[in-house]
């Protein structure tokens, strides 16, 4: 694939995200939303939160993706290594292998999504989706 067109592509998917955020930004400076179930957006040590802005839910549910997308990849590493260890056939170990393979790659997958984030800009992953307003 030629670079223009993986060019193409990124800003193809990236312009509609950028519009998506500064609404988002700006429904979250005047909106306050009652969840119908607290959760806790703080992390782990946080309280439950029962009532949010758009920014503050969507910083949660992005900790949560990573966390729990990095708990289900090692899960699966579990269970491929089980599986590999508990089987004497060379096809269900190959199967074991691909499995153990497969949460790698995911597992690198999250935290390269992170990483890449992070080093283009930290302040990407902080997810201050609030945008100052300027008077003219």
């Amino acid at each position: 694939m030629s670079k223009l067109a993986v060019y193409c592509l990124l800003f193809a998917a990236l312009v509609p995200l950028f519009a998506y955020t500064h609404m988002l930004a700006r429904a979250a400076e005047e909106t306050e939303y009652t969840l119908l179930q607290p959760i806790p957006l703080e992390g782990v040590d946080g309280d439950d939160t029962e009532t949010t802005t758009a920014s503050d839910y969507i910083k949660g549910m992005f900790t949560l993706i990573i966390a729990v997308a990095g708990g289900l990849a090692v899960v699966k590493l579990i269970f491929g290594g089980i599986k590999y260890m508990s089987t004497d056939a060379f096809s269900g170990k190959s199967e074991a292998k691909d499995i153990i393979q497969n949460a790698v790659w995911g597992l690198l997958l999250v935290i390269s999504a992170w990483l890449i984030l992070y080093t283009v800009n930290p302040d990407l992953i902080k997810l201050d989706l609030s945008i100052p307003e300027y008077e003219i």
